[in-house]
């Protein structure tokens, strides 16, 4: 999700709005991940240095110099850092597109989506007890596994298809016989929202 969405917005506008971006996303926010991974390989190297004889050199090797970190966090003070972050968040660049181009207002609501699916990959209680609040009803639990499913897959499959029209678009690649898989894409994925709400009509 995040990858996708990332990438339109990196081929949406004109070509001075795309350089530009692309120079944050290849200059500005790896140079900032540099001074947090060296922070977390400092951690990393003092943790293992307590409990265990581990080779550190793999870690040592993120590690800057301190006239390199000194220069990029006096280039990116902690506020920058921040807002830049903010600015990069899966909300803030869907928004944007939104804002852009009226097909991304229907991907909106992936906001809440993205959010939930990161209580599932931490494994917090949050994450755990949805699937077993509903456990107690077998009926309405299959449904709502069905309806999830059908959501995962309509999710995939629409930004797959967001993926190749900016993709042409960026370009100014014009090929009717894309044009007409992109379209089947987007019927089907319209086949299977229905076949939610019809599921959620059930429940």
């Amino acid at each position: 999700m995040e990858g996708t969405i990332k990438y339109c917005y990196l081929m949406t506008g004109t070509i001075e709005e795309r350089n530009n971006k692309e120079y944050i996303y290849r200059e500005c926010l790896s140079e900032i991940d540099k001074i947090t991974d060296h922070y977390k390989a400092a951690d990393t190297i003092k943790i293992l240095k307590e409990f265990s004889y581990n080779n550190l050199k793999p870690f040592e090797s993120l590690l800057l110099d301190n006239d390199l970190l000194e220069d990029l966090q006096l280039k990116y003070p902690s506020k920058i850092r921040k807002q830049l972050k903010n600015e990069w968040s899966y909300q803030s660049l869907l928004r944007s597109l939104a804002e852009s181009a009226n097909e991304y207002k229907a991907q909106l609501g992936t906001i809440s989506t993205y959010a939930l699916t990161s209580h599932f990959i931490h494994y917090d209680w949050t994450g755990i007890s949805m699937r077993k609040s509903n456990s107690d009803d077998n009926r309405t639990s299959i449904l709502y596994d069905l309806i999830h499913s059908l959501r995962i897959l309509s999710n995939a499959l629409s930004f797959y298809s967001f993926r190749i029209m900016e993709f042409l678009r960026a370009n100014e690649w014009r090929n009717t016989e894309i044009a007409r898989l992109s379209i089947d894409l987007l019927e089907f994925v319209y086949e299977l929202d229905k076949i939610q709400n019809d599921f959620l009509s059930k429940v």
